[in-house]
Parts: structure tokens; sequence; C-alpha cells
């Protein structure tokens, strides 16, 4: 574009600008700049129409590009400033640079006139603010204020007005200003100062420059004198504005000085109202000392003011000079939570910020750690000392902070720690610190240096409390002499009290002074008053008020006094008043409250024991024992070395009865300290409570045991403490206790220092019942030396005398003591004439046979109801009384209401017992069995006893009801037994009670116990006879024979018979039934002609046909066994028709000699009564009269079918195979149903119950049958024990039935001697299977016991055979020999053993044995001499060492010699069989067929005998030896198909071996058809072969 048409553009466009066309002009601008980018004008118009039109960033641009092309023109800087001005652009940091870049060009324009300038210079220092360049906003508004002219008002309050804005902007970003303090203030002095100016408006300036000078480091200071006169005349111009006056009257609280107050003051203060003027007032207070006032004041104002953090600050400093530490640590807190506030929001109500708010933290926090170490709970001093230690880091607090860390250290008594602290720190010559210096000195020994020297500190410094406070204190622990010296400790005291009316640890001195010295316990009370009021914290100061209170009896206020303090206390504080209020609940009896109390102080400190130790007093106080328990436990815990606790622990047990858990704690208690006087009571209490409960309970011996120790700790006791009365009582009440024992129990031993003192400590002495009494009276006698006003002591030592008297054999001094009793009982009723047991006691001793006053005795026991009408003793008592007068009628009354007060109470039952007894009543027995329930009492037990004696003796027929209901459903023979156990004990020389003793033991099957009854009694009578005179003797003659014929029957029950025989025989005037209790025990002992001589004497003693007919019966037993059975029947015949039992007799005789007699009695004609009297009589006779065992046998198998329910039949066949060793598998299953059927059968239950009513005796003997029948099958059987072998898998076992049988019947030596061979064949079963013996030791030890304790000669030849075969079993062959050197009666089977066991020896030595030995061995077998089973054991052996030729000559004769009814001619032909097998197994070709005829001969001598299935598998054998296959087969075959080789479904050894053979005679024969058929065998044979080839091959050798 040519010149021409843009200066055209131009003009057009200026023309539009001043047509406020911006868009035309803007338009016209384009086109020039559209022609020339960078025209000055163009680029100048063009922003200047952005401006207008609200384009502010273009404009902006514009200018900027208009300024590159040409930067000296100041047209568009212009520009840009009213930009900025005219529509006040907010631009960011970049833009405000480029507006003070415009300023500072037009600033520096050439001239500029000062009012411009200033203009500009107002407007740049407006951009330094903006872009927070306060230092140079400050600088050119300050140029600027000074190049303005006068009388510029408008100008000069404008530029002041930025300048104020400018600073408030600046203190809000919080930038450090380098601006010189001089320059402001002027500048907002100039603007206070400014008349023209509004009070309103310079409110903000004030607190603008406040502030400022606030953040310059000591600007403020500096200025706070100027600051004061500037804000006091702005308060006296505006006194319509409070801010000034509260400026004013705050600047004056910072500067730490009382105001000066002038006229204009006292102005300003009088017209203003605010919050701070009381404050101002408080802090004059303050400084004065008067701190109540200040508190007051200052309190008051922060109710309006709440965030004045100054106020706080001083409120909390006043209360620290009250030394209200709880409080003042709320108030610091409080203002600590509203300088929190004030920091979050910036702002405040309060104009003044004298110092940073870090500062008034500082000062706060060591504000809040004084008002800690004022309070004196471990806790608040913990938080003290963490204050302390974290500002003693800060060097402008560490001295504060140290001297406060100083002070905690010696209130938690760390002395060491102190002493570090002033070692390492600066504060060592500061008064405090020089103080507590000094005070270490002094608890370091170094006493007169440091009391000196706190006096001289105290002198040196009249105004300060601490120097005076501690030479007082110093002075009051040295000691009485300087306590009572008033010119140091009280004069001190005062003078601390008037230098610091608040210190209450002062008043605390004071009032111990005045307590313990000055005697004046009113002023104490002041002083203890004042020092809890002054500091509630104080325990100490608490307590000894609460003290002095209890002191003066006003216990009320104690406790209020208390409640006040836990009232207000926090959870966990105040442990010393909550200890103590409960303490005080306590001695009133108020558990619960107590126990509240003592849980809250437990809050406070968990740990300590004494709190736990309380309140377990507390629960003792409520009744909760086991709580007191744990809390004690838990106080022991705490303090292993508290002897307490651990006492109430034991005191505790003993409370509770639990008397041996007390006494071991109490030997606790003992052990920590030996002579322990509590410990020592408590435990004496509780053996002697011991004692009594074993009285109670029988056990006599046991409560002999706790009387000795009871006495040995209260002699210990006494020796510590003589002069206690309640330590004599307790010695004479353990001599007293004894008093219920028979003489002859009692033997205590006792110190001898107790006895005699002349002793030494350490010896003892052995009392009787007499001296122990004796002893006992002599303890009473000194405990009432010591106390004579008790009354319980006079009762007890009448008590004594009483017992005493029962100990005198001579009634005259007996008498005497009676007398002595009755006078003490007396003293003691006029000591205590309300005490109803002291009148019950008298009643006592005036009613028994050595007074019997029996008016006094009335008056006496009437008195003790009168005094006590719930008295079941004396009601009791006066029953009993009356009875001994036959008033039986009052003596029932008397009775029923001694019933109705205590039903438990037996004496009141044993009372009506005897009334009913008086009348002849059968409730005689329900009353006595009833009181000895109720508890063990001798009479209760002898009457009730009496009365079960009497029922069962009077009841032939047991199955009667009231013998059903009062023997059988009340097991009153178990009772009536357990009674008169208890009651022979204490009574050993009661001849009668021990006869029912025995009676009552004989009819519980405890023969033997019953044997010793019988005998006691015996000996009793015997020994009273002996010390008689004649007359006597003779009356007791009667029943002296009586106890020889009870003792005597026993004696031949328990097996006895020579030693009955021996008692029969000593008996003075026999009658029938001891003469024939003789002749059974003669006929027992074999000397059967001696018996039948006595049965014929007896038979002229006899009264009745029944018992003739019995004595016959007797003797013609006796005549059976003589062999005599004709004559035998000739006894009998005529007592058939009148006696039942000679008839039953006379057809078990028959059973053997097959008479049709036995056919007609058992019909069924024949009554039911007659067939059980007969099927009892079969069991008992037949089996003793067999001589045709096969005809009996099948006669018992005739009658098991007829009376399948009989089980004696089943036991007696069981017995008969096991005898024969015939189908010993049956003999199981019989001896099985025998015992299943006497115990689990309905009808044989049923016969059960009645053989119980009528005989226990027969009844045990019977189970025993059963039990040993069973045990016996099975150990015949194989069946050793569960799993012992293949065949026992039924759990049938011999070892556990034999066990059972000996746990049912010990008393049986049968039974011992059925274990013991259970025991060998286990023992012997366990070698074949290599496995560990453990039961050879106790065979042979069983085997000693039976020969010990067996009468039977039969039985202790067995038990010594069977020790034999033990002892050989186990290889102990040394031991056979020594065994058989000691026997010394003849004994056949010696020879063989130790033949046996010599050749064994020679084996084991030579490995061969000599040929003189082997023919030792034939000599034995050979011998007519030796027993057969001597004959056996040799032929066995030749046969193990080869000999068979021997071994078979030897059975073969013995089997040739044997009668043909013996049961061993079976077994002898299948052993002559074994040994002929096994030779020809080993035989050469030519011997063979000898080997083989011989075994045929040995078959057919055993089929002769019986045919068996062990005979059949023999024949099967010999047939496979003679090739025979056929017949070999078919015996086989039988031999497999026999039931007799059957146990409980099981295959057993026997039939294996029949299965073995058939196999390889069908291998033989190759018969491959026969051969398949079998397999099942063969794989029975494979199983069996495995497991038990041993014992197959034993077994064979064995038939």
């Amino acid at each position: 574009m040519s010149s021409k048409k843009t200066k055209l553009s131009l003009k057009n466009a200026k023309q539009a600008i001043q047509a406020k066309q911006f868009e035309t002009a803007l338009g016209h601008c384009q086109e020039v700049l559209d022609d020339d980018s960078m025209n000055y004008n163009g680029l100048v118009f063009a922003g200047l129409c952005h401006s207008e039109l609200r384009h502010h960033d273009l404009a902006l641009t514009t200018y900027q590009n208009a300024i590159k092309a040409q930067p000296d023109m100041a047209l568009a800087y212009q520009g840009i400033v009213n930009l900025f001005q005219k529509h006040n652009m907010k631009g960011n940091s970049e833009q405000i640079s480029v507006l003070i870049s415009a300023y500072q060009f037009l600033i520096n324009q050439p001239k500029l006139d000062s009012d411009k300038k200033v203009e500009l210079q107002h407007g740049l220092g407006q951009a330094y603010c903006e872009n927070d360049q306060y230092d140079l906003a400050f600088e050119i508004l300050n140029e600027a204020l000074q190049h303005l002219e006068e009388g510029s008002t408008s100008n000069k309050r404008s530029l002041q007005m930025t300048f104020f804005q400018c600073l408030k902007k600046s203190l809000a970003a919080g930038n450090q200003l380098q601006i010189d303090p001089e320059m402001v203030f002027n500048t907002a002095s100039d603007f206070l100062q400014n008349d023209n100016v509004s009070g309103k408006s310079k409110e903000d300036p004030l607190k603008y420059l406040i502030s400022f000078l606030q953040v310059r480091e000591g600007s403020l200071v500096k200025r706070l004198l100027d600051l004061q006169n500037l804000c006091l005349e702005l308060a006296l111009k505006y006194m319509d504005i409070n801010v000034f006056a509260e400026a004013l009257l705050q600047i004056c609280l910072h500067k730490d000085q009382s105001f000066q107050t002038s006229d204009a003051a006292s102005s300003v203060l009088e017209f203003y109202n605010g919050p701070y003027k009381s404050i101002y007032k408080g802090f004059s207070f303050f400084n004065e000392n008067k701190f109540e006032e200040c508190y007051k004041q200052i309190k008051a104002s922060l109710l309006s003011a709440s965030d004045f953090v100054p106020g706080w600050l001083l409120l909390g400093k006043c209360l620290n000079k009250m030394h209200k530490g709880q409080e003042a640590e709320k108030t610091v807190k409080q203002g600590l939570q509203a300088l929190k506030n004030i920091d979050q929001c910036k702002t405040g109500s309060w104009v003044v910020h004298l110092k940073p708010l870090l500062d008034l933290k500082f000062e706060f926090t060591m504000c809040l750690g004084h008002a800690y170490s004022l309070q004196h709970n471990p806790t608040s001093l913990a938080l003290a000392r963490a204050t302390f230690e974290k500002l003693s880091k800060m060097s402008e607090y560490s001295t504060q902070a140290t001297l406060g860390l100083i002070d905690v250290e010696m209130k938690l008594n760390n002395f060491d720690k102190v002493k570090d602290i002033l070692s390492q720190s600066d504060v060592a010559d500061d008064l405090q610190a020089r103080c507590w210096k000094l005070q270490l000195q002094f608890m370091d020994g170094d006493r007169e240096v440091a009391i000196a020297s706190i006096k001289s500190l105290a002198q040196d410094n009249p105004t300060e409390l601490l120097p005076a406070f501690l030479f007082g204190k110093l002075m009051w622990q040295l000691g009485e002499p300087y306590r009572r010296d008033k010119t140091k400790c009280l004069t001190a005291f005062l003078k601390a009290a008037k230098l610091d009316v608040y210190h209450g640890e002062t008043f605390l001195y004071l009032g111990h002074y005045y307590r313990d010295i000055g005697s004046n316990n009113s002023k104490a009370k002041k002083c203890y008053q004042k020092a809890y009021t002054l500091d509630p914290g104080n325990e100490e100061a608490g307590s000894a008020l609460a003290d002095q209170f209890i002191a003066e009896g006003k216990f009320e206020d104690a406790v209020s006094l208390y409640e006040g303090v836990t009232s207000d206390a926090a959870a966990g504080t105040c442990k010393w008043a909550w200890l103590r209020l409960g303490l005080c609940h306590l001695k009133i009896k108020d558990g619960t409250k107590a126990i509240k109390c003592f849980l809250a102080a437990l809050r406070a400190d968990a740990n300590d024991y004494i709190c736990w130790e309380c309140l377990g007093e507390g629960y003792i106080g409520r009744g909760s024992y086991n709580a007191a328990w744990k809390a004690f436990n838990k106080a022991h815990d705490l303090n292993p070395n508290s002897v307490y606790s651990v006492y109430q622990m034991a005191a505790v047990k003993q409370i509770l009865g639990q008397h041996a858990d007390a006494i071991v704690e109490y030997m606790g208690v003992l052990k920590m300290v030996p002579d322990y006087v509590p410990a020592l009571k408590g435990l004496s209490e509780s053996h002697l409570a011991q004692a009594k409960q074993m009285l109670s309970e029988g056990r006599d011996q046991t409560c002999n045991d706790h009387i000795t120790e009871a006495i040995k700790c209260l002699t210990s006791a006494v020796k510590t403490s003589g002069t206690m009365s309640c330590l004599w009582k307790l010695l004479g009440e353990c001599c007293n206790v004894i008093y219920f024992l028979h003489p002859n129990q009692v033997q205590v031993e006792v110190p001898s220092v107790l006895y005699e003192q002349s002793s030494s400590d350490n010896q003892t002495v052995t009392l009787n019942k007499k001296e122990l009494l004796s002893l006992g009276t002599k303890c009473f006698s000194r405990a009432l030396s010591l106390n004579n006003n008790l009354s319980s002591l006079w009762h007890d030592l009448g008590h004594n005398l009483f017992h005493c008297a029962k100990m005198e054999s001579e009634l005259s001094v007996a008498t005497q003591l009676a007398e002595k009793s009755q006078n003490v009982l007396q003293k003691a009723i006029s000591l205590e004439p309300n005490n109803h047991i002291l009148w019950n006691s008298l009643g006592v001793v005036t009613s028994s046979k050595y007074i019997e006053n029996w008016g006094l005795a009335q008056h006496s026991f009437i008195k003790s109801i009168e005094a006590d009408s719930n008295n079941c003793w004396a009601w009791s008592n006066l029953g009993f009384m009356y009875l001994r007068q036959m008033e039986v009628q009052l003596a029932h009354r008397a009775f029923k209401v001694a019933q109705s007060l205590e039903p438990s109470f037996p004496n009141s039952w044993i009372g009506q017992a005897l009334v009913a007894e008086n009348i002849e009543s059968h409730e005689a027995m329900d009353l006595f069995r009833h009181a000895t329930e109720l508890g063990l009492h001798g009479q209760s037990g002898t009457g009730y006893a009496s009365w079960v004696v009497k029922l069962i003796t009077e009841c032939d027929d047991r199955s009667t009801s009231r013998y059903r209901e009062n023997i059988h459903d009340m097991d009153a023979i178990q009772a009536a037994q357990t009674q008169l156990s208890k009651f022979c004990t204490r009574h050993p020389d009661c001849a009668w009670a021990l006869t029912l003793h025995g009676f009552i033991l004989e009819q519980s099957s405890l023969n033997r116990s019953a044997e010793e009854a019988y005998k006691k009694a015996k000996e009793v009578l015997e020994s009273e006879a002996a010390n008689c005179d004649e007359s006597t003797a003779s009356s007791i003659a009667p029943k002296l024979d009586k106890a020889k014929s009870n003792y005597a029957r026993l004696v031949c029950v328990n097996g006895n018979f020579n030693k009955a025989a021996e008692i029969y025989k000593t008996i003075t005037s026999p009658t029938f039934h001891d003469l024939c209790g003789l002749a059974l025990s003669l006929r027992q002992s074999n000397k059967l002609k001696d018996a039948l001589k006595t049965y014929q004497e007896a038979c002229h003693m006899v009264a009745t046909d029944e018992d003739q007919a019995n004595v016959a019966v007797a003797m013609v037993t006796l005549s059976l066994r003589m062999k005599n059975i004709d004559s035998a029947k000739d006894l009998l015949l005529p007592w058939i028709e009148c006696s039942r039992i000679a008839r039953q007799t006379l057809e078990a005789i028959d059973i053997v000699r097959g008479s049709p007699l036995t056919e007609n009695l058992t019909s069924g004609s024949t009554p039911p009564s007659s067939r059980d009297q007969l099927r009892n009589c079969l069991l008992e006779v037949a089996s003793s009269l067999m001589r045709d065992r096969q005809s009996a046998h099948r006669k018992v198998q005739k009658y098991i079918h007829r009376f399948p329910h009989e089980w004696r039949f089943r036991v007696l066949l069981s017995h008969m195979i096991q005898i024969r060793t015939v189908n010993v598998p049956l003999s199981l299953v019989m001896a099985r149903n025998g015992f299943l059927c006497y115990t689990n059968d309905v009808t044989c239950a049923s016969i059960n119950r009645d053989l119980v009513r009528q005989s226990g005796t027969r009844c045990l003997e019977n189970h025993r049958k059963s039990i040993t029948s069973l045990a016996c099958s099975l150990l015949s059987s194989g069946k050793h024990r569960f799993g012992s072998s293949h065949l026992n898998k039924s759990g049938d076992d011999a070892l556990k039935s034999a066990q059972r049988l000996v746990h049912c019947h010990p008393y049986s030596t049968e039974s011992w001697s059925v274990l013991s061979a259970s025991c060998y064949a286990n023992s012997i079963y366990s070698k074949l299977k290599e496995q560990p013996d453990k039961l050879d030791s106790i065979c042979r030890r069983l085997c000693s016991f039976v020969e010990q304790n067996s009468s039977s000669d039969e039985l202790i030849r067995w038990s010594t055979k069977q020790k034999f075969l033990s002892l050989i079993a186990g290889s102990h062959f040394n031991e056979v020999i020594d065994l058989a050197s000691e026997i010394t009666d003849d004994f056949e089977e010696t020879d063989v053993y130790v033949t046996l066991s010599e050749c064994a020896l020679e084996f084991e030595k030579n490995g061969n044995i000599s040929k003189s030995q082997i023919n030792e061995l034939n000599n034995i077998a050979t011998s007519k001499s030796s027993s057969l089973h001597s004959k056996i054991i040799a032929s066995h052996a030749l046969k193990c060492v080869g000999m068979y030729k021997a071994a078979h000559s030897a059975l073969a004769s013995t089997l040739s010699n044997s009668p043909p009814s013996s049961d061993h001619r079976t077994s002898l032909a299948l052993r002559s069989f074994v040994v002929a097998f096994e030779a020809s197994r080993n035989a050469s070709p030519d011997e063979l067929n000898a080997w083989i005829l011989l075994c045929s001969e040995a078959v057919n001598a055993a089929k002769r005998e019986e045919s068996q299935a062990a005979t059949i598998l023999a024949e099967g054998l010999c047939r496979y030896l003679e090739k025979n296959h056929r017949k070999c087969r078919v015996m086989l075959n039988r031999a497999l198909d026999s039931g007799q080789w059957y146990s409980g479904g099981k295959l057993c050894m026997g039939r294996s071996i029949a299965a073995w053979y058939l196999y390889r005679n069908l291998h033989e024969r190759n018969d491959a058809m026969e051969m398949e058929c079998s397999q099942t065998h063969a794989f029975q044979i494979a199983s069996t072969v495995g497991l038990c080839g041993r014992l197959a091959s034993s077994r064979i050798h064995s038939m």
C-alpha cells in the first residue's frame, strides 16, 4: 500500500476511534497492518480498539508488537498502563511483568511532572504488590510518599492505603520482608495520627503494623513503648472504639510489668469494659502474689474471651503458684487447644500477638510440666519427667526445664539420677539446685555439713521458701531431740508457711509437729486440713487428716473425706484414698463396698500386692472365699516373699473346710517364717479339724497322727508366745478330742518339754489316753491362769475333768473328778448364765453314773432349752435322762422335739429307737438304720446290727416280704458290717459286738475276717475270765464256750480242720452242734473213725428226729468214704419215711448202683420241691460216690436233658470229661453253658435270688464252682489267652477267666491254683512262639502262695509239682535241684525232676548225656514205685534222646499195670502209639514192621478204652504206615469229620494233621480225582503248617 493510502487508513481509524466506532477503526487498522505489520501507529490504534472491545489479551499483544517496532516511543507503554488501569485487567505473572516494565519506562521519561510521577509510582507499587515483589513495592511507595507535595491529602491517603494493603498481603503470604521497620512504623504512625482518617479506618492498619513488628524479630520489643504511646493516643482520641483500648491493655500485659496508670490511662480504663480489663487486674494481682484474686479475675474474663491465649497461660501459672496441679493441668490444656485453634484459623479476637505462637506453645508446655509435677501420682510425674526432658533440649528453656526435671526425680526418689543431672548441667549454682544437692548430701550421711549449709542458705535468702522448708524438714528427720527444739523445726516451718501460704507440705509437717511434739491435736488437725485443702493429691496429708478424725472418734468424717477424694478422682487415680476407704468399710463389716474400693485402687496400680491383699480381706468380709483365695494368690505372685498373703490363702482354705490344702499352705508359711505364731495356730487348728473329721469317719489312727502334728505345732507356738491363752486352749482341745477312742488306740507323741519341764526341746514322749487327758487338764489350767474370765475355758476344763473321770477304774476317784467337773461348769455358768452349751454340759455331768443328781440334771437341761429353744442337744439329753428313769412317754416327747428341731441329728433318732425297743416295736430297726445313715455313732451301729442279726436268725423263710424289705432291699448286712467294723475298732474289748461282727461277716461270706472277729471275742472273754473272781468266771464260762464254738466253726469253714478240732475239744460243755462241728472237722482232717465216734456221741444229745436223720446222713457219708456202702444204706433205711434228706441221700447212692428207685423218685409224680432237693443231692453226693465213670457220665447227660436249667449237671459233666481227657471241646461247651445258665438264664436268676436270701456263702460257693469249671475247661482246651493261637479267635481266655475267678474269690486257694496253671500255660506258649515270657516268675510266686495258704495236702502237692515244672520250663535247673533238697515230705516226682535237670545241665556243659543219666531215667520209667506222672515224664525224655524201645516198654508196662477203671489208660495207649509212630519214621527197614506192629497194638488198646477223635486219627496213621491206603483214607476222613476237633467252629491241630496225612496218602496213590476233591484240605494244610508246624509236631508227640 502506498503511503497515502496508509495515512488515509490511519486517519479513518482515528476518526472512527473518536466516534467510538472501534470495530470500524479496527478494520482500518487491519488494512494498515496487512500492508505493514510493524506499523507503529496502526499497532497502537489496533491495541486501543482491542482494549475497548474487551479483547485484553489481543490488546496487550498488539501493544507489545508496537513496542518492538519502536521501543523508544511512549505511546504504546501508556496504552499498556491504560489497559490495566482503565479496564482493571487481572493478568498473570508474565503480563504483570509487562505492566511493571511499562511503568518503569514511563517513570524514567524526562520532563515528567511530580504529580504524574507520583501517580506512576503508585501504580508501579501496586504492580509490584500484585507480582508478590513486596520489598520493591514498599520501596517505590515510600519514594512516592516522599515526593508527594504538601496538600495532596487524597493522594497521600491513597498511597498509605495501598501501603497497608501491600503490608497485609505480605503478612498473609508469610514472606520475610527486608524493608526497614522504621519506615513502616513512621508510615503507619503518620496514617494513624491523621485526623482526616476515621477511627474505624485505623483499626486494621494498627493490626497490620503490630503484626509486621511481631514478624520482624526484635522490632516489636524496640518499638513497644512507641506502640504503647500510639495506642494510648488513639484510645484517648477514639474512646468509643475498644480496639485501641484492648491493644493498649494487651501491650501492658505483655510487658511483664505493671502499667503506670496516668490520668489519660485512667480515662481509658474508666470507659473500657471489655474482657481484658479483668485480665489486666488479674495480672496485677499476680505480680502482687495475690493469687486467689488473680484466679477469680482471670477465670471470669476467660469465660467471654476464651481465645485469649495469654490469659490461659497466666491462669495456669497462677494455679501452679497455688499448687493446684490438676486444675492447672486442665487450664493449660484448654489454653493449648485455644492456641491450636488460632494457629489453624490464623485469626483471633485478641489484638496483640506479642510472642509467636510457637513460643507461647513452649511456655504452655513448661507450665504443663509444672502442673504435672505438682500431682503425686506416678503417671503424672512420669508425664512431667517426659515434658521437662523434652524442654531441656531447647537452650532457651533448658535451665527451667532442668530444675523442673530435678524436682520430679526428687519426688520419684531417683536420687542417683538427680546426682547425674546436677553433675552434667549448668544449674548447679541455682538456689533450688543447691538446696537439692544439700538434701542429697544429708541423705548420704553427711548430715552436719548439710544442715549447716542449708541453714546458711535460708539465712542468705530469707524470702525463698525452699531453703527454709528444707531446713525444717531435715531437722525433723534428725529425730526426737531436734524435733522438740522450737528454734529449729517449728520456726523453720512457720517461716516457710509465711513465705508460701499455698505450700501444703509445710502445713503437713506443722501438723506432724503439733501431733507428735506439741500434743495439740486440734492444731494438728487444722494443719492437716490446711495441707490437704492446699494439695488434695498429697496422700500423706489426706491419710494424716483421716487418722486424726478417727483418733477423735469422727469415723464418719474420715469416710466423708475419703469419699470426697474418690468421688472427684478420675479412674485409675487416688489409690491411697480408695484403699483407706475400703479399709474403713471393711472395719464396719461392709464387704461389698470395701471390694468396690479395693478394685478401684487396683485400677490405679494393678501390681500392688497390698491392694490385692486388702481385696482378699474384702472378699472374706463378704463371704466370697474362693475369690478371696484368688486375690491372695495374686498378691503372692506379685510378692512371693509376702508372708501375709500365703497365710491368708491357708486361712481361706481352712474356712472353706479344705483342711488338707490349708495344712500344705500353712507349711509354706512356716518355711518362710518358722516361728510365725498365726501360721502355727492355723496349722494346729487345721490338724485338729482333720482329726475330728477322721473321728467322724472312723479313721482313728489318722486322727492320732493329726493330733500329734497339732500338738507339735502348738508347742512351737507357746515357746514363742506362751502368754496367749488361745494357744493353751487349743492344746487342751487337742488332748480332749481323743476321748472317743479306746485307750489301746491312743499313742500320741508329744514334745517332752510340754509334759516334763526338765526335758530338752528335741525329745518326745509317747502318752496314752489317760496321760493325754491329764496334759489337757494342765493346758486348760494354764489358759485360765492367763484369762480366768472366759467361760469357754472353764467349760473345756469341765469337759476334760469329766473325761478323766471316765478313765478312772476306782469309783471314788472318778466321783471326785466328776464333782470337780460339776464345780468348774458351775463357775463357767456364773460367768455366762445365758449360754445354753454350759447348761447342757452341766446336765450331762450331773446325770452321769458318778453323780446322778437327777433334779439338777433336769434343771440344767431345761435351762439350756430356755437359753436356746432350738437346742436339739439339750432335748435329746433330756430324753435320755427320762429313758434312764423309765419315763418312756416323756422321753418320747423330748426326742420328738429334738427331731423336729434338727432332723439330721442322730442322737434323737437313736433315742426314739431305744423307746421303740422298750415298747417292743419293730420300728426300732428302721430308726436305728436311719440313725446310721446320719452319721457314725456306736450305739446306732450296734443297735442296728443286733436287729439285723435278730431278723436273720428268726426268719427261716427268707422269701418273706419282711426279710426281703429289711435285709435284702436295704443291703442291711453290708451296712451293719460297716458300722460294727468301726465300733469294734473303738471298742476292741466288747465281746458281744465282736460276736455280732463275726456273724455279719459270715453272712457276707468274708469267712477269714469273721474268723478273726470270733477269735478276738474268744480272747476278750478269756481275758475277762482270767481277771475276775470265781463267781464272775462261772457266769462268763457259757459265753466263752459259745465264742469258742463260733471260732472253731469258722476255722473249719476256712479249711484249717485240725485247728478247728482242737478248739472244739477245749469247750467245757459242748452242745449237740459243737459235737457235730467237731465231727465235721475230724472228717475233713481224714480222721474218719474219730469223726464217726463223735457223731455217735452226738446222737445221744439229739432232740428231734430231723437232727437224728441229719446225723445219720453224716454217718452214712463217712461210711461211704470208708467204702462200707451196705452198712451206709442200713443206717438210712429207718429214716426214709420221716426224713426227706435221708431219702434223697439214698437215691443219690442208687445213681451208682443203678437202682430203679431213682427212676421212681424222679418221675413226674414227685413233688417239685423234692425234685429240687434231689438235684442238689445228686450234685453233692453222686460225684463222690462214682465208681463206674462211663455209667455216671450217661446218668449226668440224662439229667441234663431232664433239667436243662440246672447248671450243676453241666459243670459236673465238664469236670468228668476233663478227668477222662476225652472230647475236651465238649467239656468247654458244658462249662460255658453251665456258667451262662448260672448267670443269665431267667429261671436260674430267680433261683439265685432265693439263694441270696437263704445263704450268701452258698451262693458265692456256687459261683466259684461255675467260674472255676469254665477256667479249667478253657485251659484244657488250649485257649490260654486271647489271640494265643489260630485256634483261639472267639474271645475265650483262660487267663482272664482265672483272673476273674481270683478277683471274685480271693480267699479260695483253689482260685489261685487255677491262675497259676493259666500263667504256666501262657509261659509254655510264649516259649513255643519264641516270644518274651513275662509270666514265668509270676507262676512260681503263685505256687508258693498256694503252698503257704492252702490247708489241702493234695493242693499243696500239686503246687509243688507245678513249681518244679515251671522251673524246668524256664531252664532254671539249678533251682530245681535246690528246691528238691528243701522238700522234706515224701514227694514221688522229686527224682524225675532232679534227673531231668541234671541231664539238661550235663547237656549244656558237654553237649551229650551220659549213660548213667539215661539209665537213671530208664529206672524211673520202669520202677513200680514211681508215680504215673514220673513214668510219663521219664518215658518222654527217653523218646527225646532216641531211646524209643525203652520209652515204649515203660509206657506199655504202665498201661498193662494200670487198673481197668483208670482214667489214664487211653492217654497211655496214645502215648505208646506216638513213641512207636515216631520210631517207625526213623527205623531201619528191618525194624519197621516191628514198630508198625507196636503201633497197631497201641491203637487197639486205645480203642478198647474209648473211641474218640484222637484214637481214630491214630488208627488212620497206623494204616498209613501199613500202606493200607483205602483204610487210611477212611479213618482220616472220619477223623476230619469228627466234631471233637472243633473249638468254636475253628480248625484245630488234630484236624490239620489228619488233613496233611490224607493229602500225602492220596499223593502216594497218585489219585488225581481225589486230590482235586480235597484241594480245600490242601489249602488248609498249607496255611496250618506255615503257622503251627512246631505245635503240630508237639501235639503228635504228646498224644
